[in-house]
């Protein structure tokens, strides 16, 4: 429940804020969310009970509506089409870089420490970025109509993308809630889930220095290939007995978490109303997460703690085939030039 009342928000705001950042400019939405973020984090240390929890859990949806279609926003405002690619790649590397650090601090503390000190921790990274934030130069977006939506072929595409970013949503807020208490129960320490999460964000960095120079010539491709190393990544975790095998999966889960964002994003800031596009982009992943934790969750206790991600890599499958389609189809839609 706490994994996905984040999502409630997200699932819708996203796309409004992203919207309207079209309008007002990306720098106000990001600097008001980051603010309240950092007071939100601030609040964990003292919540008394769960419905405190549970109302930091949705201002926390809130506030990530506000910073991330605008930064995504941003950087297509700030970059051309020859150079997109590389800003998207460092702006991705920035934030996995992040997710990569915080739970390998959270495995630490766990061992060493009291866990409330974490979000005390996360609260003074998101004041120092404050400072930062405000010596970037306002940036006003201008407001242009997308030619693309009337394209059948591009219209598909778009759906194929937010698809993805649906199941990507799925897939991680479900494995990042579950597994602690997967761990858990099958013997290891509970520090090794932080260490294992780590290792997919990891990963995932790393897939986003590669894209450009290693992997994007795959081009459509990225989307049915990251789902299926999606779906792999789940059905070993399913299988896994000892740390090794969970170690790969969370190798194949950065890989496919990183090919499937970069390309998805990439198709996004490539409309002429960015904010709105990569609020949608966002919103597919709030609806995802908000279905994740809650189905995959009750499928573990009706069933067992390994059969979500028996679920998890069956709809990869199912997902990869579906998007391979739809992406085939919009490539026979496209319109061909003498």
């Amino acid at each position: 429940v706490l994994g996905a009342l984040t999502s409630l928000p997200y699932a819708i705001a996203p796309a409004f804020f992203g919207r309207h950042s079209d309008k007002v400019g990306r720098k106000p939405l990001v600097l008001l969310g980051v603010c309240v973020y950092g007071w939100v984090s601030i609040c964990y240390i003292i919540a008394p009970s769960f419905a405190f929890l549970a109302i930091l859990r949705i201002l926390e949806g809130i506030c990530f509506s506000l910073i991330w279609p605008a930064s995504e926003a941003w950087v297509g405002d700030l970059s051309s089409p020859g150079d997109r690619g590389r800003l998207i790649g460092n702006y991705s590397v920035a934030w996995s870089s992040g997710y990569m650090l915080g739970p390998f601090l959270l495995g630490i503390m766990i061992t060493y420490t009291n866990v409330a000190y974490s979000f005390l921790l996360a609260a003074s990274f998101v004041f120092a970025s404050l400072p930062q934030l405000m010596k970037i130069k306002r940036f006003n977006a201008r407001l242009r109509e997308p030619e693309e939506v009337g394209k059948s072929n591009e219209g598909i595409a778009t759906c194929a993308v937010l698809f993805a970013m649906a199941v990507w949503g799925i897939s991680q807020l479900a494995y990042f809630f579950l597994l602690p208490s997967y761990v858990l129960d099958i013997g290891f320490p509970a520090a090794y889930s932080s260490y294992l999460i780590g290792t997919v964000s990891l990963v995932r960095t790393i897939v986003f220095v590669a894209y450009p120079r290693l992997v994007a010539r795959l081009n459509g491709w990225m989307l049915p290939l990251g789902t299926l190393f999606l779906a792999a990544s789940m059905l070993v975790t399913w299988a896994a007995k000892d740390f090794v095998l969970f170690a790969l999966a969370s190798c194949l889960l950065g890989l496919a978490f990183g090919m499937i964002y970069y390309f998805s994003l990439g198709h996004m800031l490539a409309r002429p109303t960015k904010g709105l596009y990569a609020g949608l982009f966002e919103s597919a992943i709030g609806i995802g997460q908000i279905a994740g934790p809650l189905s995959m969750g009750y499928i573990g206790f009706v069933i067992s703690p390994s059969s979500p991600y028996l679920a998890m890599g069956l709809i990869g499958i199912a997902s990869s085939a579906a998007i391979a389609g739809a992406l085939l189809s919009a490539k026979r839609r496209a319109p061909r030039y003498p």
